[in-house]
């Protein structure tokens, strides 16, 4: 849904919509509360670009998630989800 709501004059970087997506779709977030999801997928972003920058380089040259980024992907969504769930 936030990809469908974003504002198209400050548009969701696409790597930013495979992470969200992917972490939807995997139930990342089906600990998280409603009220922080605005949150969690702000930090999200910001600790993607400082800690992961491969992963989002690879979705934003190609397009895909090969098996090996995938699997990065889903160990930084991991730590990143147990991390933002301690905290609330």
């Amino acid at each position: 849904m936030e990809v469908l709501k974003q504002n198209r004059s400050h548009p969701i970087a696409v790597e930013d919509q495979v992470c969200i997506f992917y972490a939807v779709t995997h139930d990342f977030l089906k600990e998280v509360e409603v009220r922080h999801v605005a949150e969690y997928e702000e930090g999200l972003y910001e600790r993607m670009a400082a800690q992961h920058g491969d992963v989002l380089e690879e979705i934003r040259t190609t397009g895909q998630l090969s098996k090996e980024t995938e699997e990065k992907l889903k160990m930084a969504l991991e730590a990143y989800t147990r991390d933002f769930l301690k905290t609330k």
